[in-house]
C-alpha cells in the first residue's frame, strides 16, 4: 500500500473514529447537532424521549461523548480534566469516552466513563492544561473492551437517567450549539461608515452583545441552582446547591447579587446608534444615501490606492490630499493625493484640537498620518491591512465635512 503523509493519516483515522462512534451511538441516542469542535465534544447525545423537550422545565438529560482512534500502541491521547471531572474534582456522569483500532477486519472499541478515566489514568500537563493522558497501550487492556454493544449503550442510559439536571446543564452550556455571536450580525444601515467622534458601531454592538451573553450564562446558572433547591428533597444535597448559589451570587448582610458584567449598559454607545440612525435617515430623506456611499467609497479605494503602493514608508509620514466635488450631485470630481516627511506638516498635526479636514466651498484638504493612527480596536501585524482599515474611517470622516458642507450642518 502507499505510504501517506502524517497529516493524512491523523485525518482519516478521526474520520474513521467519528463514523464508528455515531453508528454506535445512533443504535440508543439521538445526537444532537454539536459546535465547532473546539471544546472535545465531538458528539452531544440524548435519550429517545418523544414527549420530552429540550426546552422543558423537565428536560431530557444530555451526554457528550468524545470519539478517538488509535493506530498504535504508541498513539497518546489527552482529555481536557474539565471534561471529565467537576470543579469538585467529582467525575461527571454526563461524559463518555470511545476509543477505536483495527481495519475493518478487525475492528475494536474500547469504552469508558469519566469515573473510569480519573481512577485509572495519570492526569498531566500537556500545552500547558491539566489533562488525562490516555496511551495508546489501552487497546491491549480487555478491562474496557466492548464486547457487548447493548451492556456499553444500557451503561450510558443509566448514568444520563441518574445525571444531576442543573450541573449537566451547566457542563452543557458550552458545549451545546448555539447563536453564534459575530461582528457581522448587525443591520446594513449601521454597517455604513459614518463619522462620529466615538467609536465603531459594529464593535461596539459585537462588545455589547458578548457582554450580555456572558450575563445570560451567569443568570442561567443562578436559575438552575435555585430551581435545583426548590424541587430537592434530600437536604443534604441542598447545602451544596446552597455552597454553588452562594459561590456565583455575591454580597453581605443578605444582600445577594449576581455579578454581570459592567459595560452591557453604554450610555454613549446608544447615543451614537441615535445620531447613526437620524443621519442615515435624512439621507435617505434627501435622496442622497447612494451618492454618500459612492463618493465615500471613491476616497476610501483612492486613498488605499495611493497609500498602499508606496509602502514601506515611516510612520511619520503624512499623507495630504485635497478633493474637489460637486455640491449638486455630491460626485467626486477629482482627488489628488501626496506622500510627504514636511517636518512643519508633523508639527501642526501634533496640535491635538487641530481639525485636520479643511473645507473651502467644493474643495476639501486632508491631512493625517496613516501609519500614526489606529482606528478602532483591532490590531495589524501588516502595514497594508492598518492602511485598509484607517481609510475606511477617514473617508467617513471627510464625507462628514463633504456632506455638512452640501446639505448644511447635517452633523
Amino acid at each position: 500500500m502507499e505510504s501517506q503523509p502524517t497529516w493524512v493519516k491523523v485525518a482519516q483515522n478521526g474520520a474513521i473514529g467519528e463514523a464508528r462512534s455515531r453508528s454506535f451511538l445512533l443504535d440508543r441516542f439521538w445526537i444532537l447537532e454539536r459546535s465547532i469542535d473546539i471544546h472535545g465534544a465531538d458528539f452531544i447525545i440524548q435519550r429517545r424521549l418523544t414527549n420530552k423537550n429540550i426546552l422543558d422545565r423537565n428536560a431530557p438529560k444530555l451526554g457528550v461523548v468524545q470519539a478517538k482512534f488509535v493506530s498504535s500502541t504508541s498513539t497518546t491521547h489527552y482529555i481536557h480534566c474539565e471534561y471529565v471531572v467537576d470543579n469538585k474534582s467529582i467525575p461527571r456522569d454526563e461524559f463518555f469516552l470511545l476509543i477505536h483500532a483495527g481495519n475493518e477486519e478487525n475492528s475494536q472499541m474500547f469504552f469508558l466513563t469519566a469515573k473510569e478515566i480519573d481512577k485509572d489514568f495519570q492526569k498531566v500537563s500537556h500545552d500547558g492544561v491539566n489533562k488525562y493522558k490516555i496511551p495508546g497501550s489501552i487497546i491491549k487492556d480487555h478491562k474496557f473492551k466492548v464486547t457487548s454493544r447493548r451492556e456499553s449503550l444500557d451503561k450510558i442510559e443509566t448514568q444520563l437517567i441518574k445525571a444531576d439536571f442543573a450541573k449537566n446543564r451547566e457542563f452543557l452550556s458550552w458545549t451545546l450549539s448555539s447563536t453564534e455571536i459575530s461582528v457581522d450580525d448587525i443591520l446594513p444601515d449601521y454597517n455604513i461608515p459614518i463619522d462620529n467622534i466615538w467609536g465603531d458601531i459594529p464593535e461596539a454592538f459585537f462588545e455589547t452583545k458578548k457582554d450580555a451573553a456572558k450575563a445570560l450564562s451567569e443568570a442561567e446558572k443562578v436559575c438552575f441552582i435555585l430551581k435545583s433547591i426548590a424541587t430537592e428533597i434530600d437536604p443534604n444535597k441542598v447545602i451544596d446547591y446552597l455552597d454553588d448559589f452562594r459561590f456565583h451570587c455575591r454580597g453581605g448582610l443578605g444582600n445577594w447579587y449576581i455579578s454581570l458584567p459592567d459595560n452591557i449598559y453604554n450610555e454613549e454607545f446608544i447615543d451614537v446608534v441615535k445620531r447613526h440612525q437620524e443621519i442615515i435617515q435624512n439621507l435617505k430623506n434627501k435622496n442622497k444615501l447612494d451618492e454618500y456611499l459612492r463618493s465615500q467609497k471613491e476616497i476610501e479605494d483612492s486613498f488605499i490606492d495611493f497609500l498602499c503602493e508606496r509602502l514601506p514608508f515611516r510612520n511619520k509620514s503624512i499623507h495630504k490630499a485635497t478633493i474637489v466635488f460637486d455640491k449638486e450631485s455630491w460626485r467626486i470630481t477629482s482627488i489628488k493625493n501626496d506622500l510627504t516627511e514636511d517636518s512643519t506638516d508633523e508639527k501642526i498635526l501634533n496640535y491635538e484640537k487641530l481639525d485636520r479636514a479643511r473645507i473651502s466651498r467644493n474643495t476639501l484638504k486632508y491631512t493625517w498620518k496613516p501609519l500614526g493612527i489606529i482606528y478602532g480596536t483591532k490590531r495589524f501585524n501588516q502595514d497594508s491591512d492598518r492602511i485598509k482599515n484607517n481609510c475606511k474611517y477617514v473617508s467617513a470622516e471627510c464625507m462628514r465635512e463633504i456632506m455638512n458642507e452640501c446639505l448644511g450642518a447635517v452633523n
